[in-house]
């Protein structure tokens, strides 16, 4: 049994596998990044060094696919910090349109809306883990992003639905 664990052919290999890249990934969406990359690169170790998944390979495909991993990983994190700076950017305006006006303290008082999103937007110096570890995990991130493709297409089904549904109940209460 030890054996076919250590044969990339064995299906015990592959679970353990899968069941490693699902925890990297569950950890990574949970921010818990540096504990996700020990994960993966503990496991990637262990894959070298204790079964056959690359015997016979040469050690320039390696760094090959090191780099062109390490390419996606740089165009995945790009996507994901422009994602993250358009979500930043609505957060703070929610915070700014949500703000009392008569609060001293009230963003509101500070300027436009765009202003104060300008001024309290994200730095990618404040945020080297987060991009770091997209480009080093992007794999688990792209897992975990194309989870969310059906909630996302449900969500964007029941916007364009909202208004139907809202017509439907002031025709019924209309008497």
């Amino acid at each position: 049994m030890f054996v076919e664990f250590l044969t990339v052919s064995g299906w015990i290999f592959w679970v353990a596998v899968t069941l490693i890249a699902l925890l990297a990934a569950f950890m990574s969406a949970e921010e818990a990044h540096s504990e996700a990359v020990v994960v993966v690169v503990v496991a990637l170790l262990g894959v070298t060094f204790f079964t056959d998944a690359f015997d016979g390979q040469r050690v320039s495909w390696l760094v090959t696919l090191f780099f062109v991993h390490l390419f996606l990983g740089v165009c995945w994190a790009t996507k994901k910090w422009y994602d993250f700076s358009v979500d930043e950017r609505d957060r703070l305006y929610d915070v700014y349109d949500r703000a009392a006006p008569s609060d001293n303290f009230s963003p509101a008082r500070t300027g436009s809306r765009e202003e104060y999103a300008r001024r309290h937007k994200p730095a990618a110096a404040d945020n080297k883990a987060r991009i770091t570890n997209w480009m080093l995990l992007w794999p688990l991130s792209v897992l975990w992003w194309s989870t969310t493709i059906p909630r996302r297409f449900v969500a964007w089904v029941y916007e364009r639905l909202s208004g139907v549904f809202d017509r439907i109940t002031d025709k019924v209460f209309s008497g």
